[in-house]
């Protein structure tokens, strides 16, 4: 059994910036690319958790496994010191905190909290309020409007980051829109499908994305950014995320964006500037036929998109700030 001492001991005598294993969870697998250039093991969770929910399994419609990405093909109530974990990250607080805490515990490891997402909608204000006080060693937000929304003044904002490298290559030669969503009409209430289905009859878009019988995904980023660079425009309609990740890749493209004005989007599309905003559908439909009509504007809002996220979205930042979050937490047991 590994005591508290024994764990503190074994932090302090190892290289303080050494390869780290973190014991995790499949969630988000762009996230999860992005979060495997810091270079750690991540050791990903797979199976039943008894009288919980069973851990999601990798998605390979959406992205490859990353190369420091490992399931960990173990029965989670069996989970011990076999590998030396240094930290365990958990990426959906109302679904798997309890167990996660449980073994932080066992193991005598901290425990960083990540919240990809809003509180969870239809929950009453007691469980609400009983959720939020589920917290880590670290807690951590991807924006700041969702670490106001869960109510910790005290967690660290930690944007994503984008491979200007990789997303780029805008044409704009279809004069046509395009959305990119997984499951998107299961998704309503947070990614808008019926929002986006009442757009479709009087706007031009294609829809990109694992949706048996309406698109196919498309799991290589090179690929992503090849097909969405022909495009005009990026329609997004989400409805409850904090910043949709395919946002953020299709501005770094270059695409312009339509969106609607909701949770941290306001803060990073301005009117004219790198996209049109608005909870007007028609509002929407006429920025999309605007920028089908005027291309030379298209190409100018859409670099002045990429800019925002050369300037805001750094993936060399993000890198930074979360070994700066796994290093520093190491000391907090």
């Amino acid at each position: 059994m590994i005591t508290r001492e024994l764990s503190v001991m074994r932090r302090l005598l190892d290289n303080p910036r050494r390869r780290l294993n973190i014991l995790t969870h499949a969630t988000h697998e762009g996230w999860q690319h992005l979060i495997d250039k810091t270079g750690h093991s991540f050791y990903m969770l797979t199976g039943n958790i008894q009288g919980g929910p069973p851990f999601k399994k990798w998605d390979y419609h959406t992205r490859p496994m990353p190369p420091n990405h490992y399931m960990f093909n173990i029965p989670p109530e069996h989970v011990k010191a076999d590998i030396e974990f240094d930290l365990i990250l958990c990426q959906n607080r109302s679904m798997y905190y309890p167990f996660f805490a449980a073994v932080a515990e066992k193991l005598n490891i901290p425990l960083i909290v990540l919240d990809h997402t809003e509180p969870p909608p239809g929950a009453s204000k007691q469980q609400l309020d009983g959720i939020k006080q589920w917290i880590g060693h670290t807690n951590v937000y991807i924006t700041e409007h969702n670490r106001t929304t869960w109510g910790n003044p005290n967690g660290i904002i930690i944007p994503h980051g984008i491979d200007t490298e990789v997303f780029k290559g805008y044409t704009g030669a279809l004069p046509r829109g395009v959305t990119m969503v997984n499951q998107f009409p299961s998704r309503d209430v947070f990614c808008g499908w019926g929002l986006y289905q009442s757009l479709l009859k009087q706007i031009p878009c294609d829809l990109v994305g694992d949706n048996p019988g309406l698109s196919k995904s498309i799991k290589d980023p090179v690929e992503i950014a090849s097909t969405l660079g022909q495009y005009r425009y990026y329609l997004n309609t989400s409805q409850l995320s904090p910043v949709p990740l395919s946002v953020l890749e299709a501005m770094a493209i270059g695409l312009p964006i339509v969106t609607t004005a909701k949770q941290e989007l306001p803060k990073i599309i301005q009117n004219g500037y790198n996209g049109y905003i608005s909870n007007d559908p028609e509002e929407l439909v006429k920025a999309c036929q605007k920028l089908v009509a005027e291309p030379e504007l298209a190409k100018e809002l859409g670099a002045n998109a990429r800019k925002t996220i050369e300037e805001k979205f750094s993936l060399n930042k993000f890198v930074e700030n979360w070994n700066h979050v796994f290093y520093n937490t190491l000391e907090k047991i």
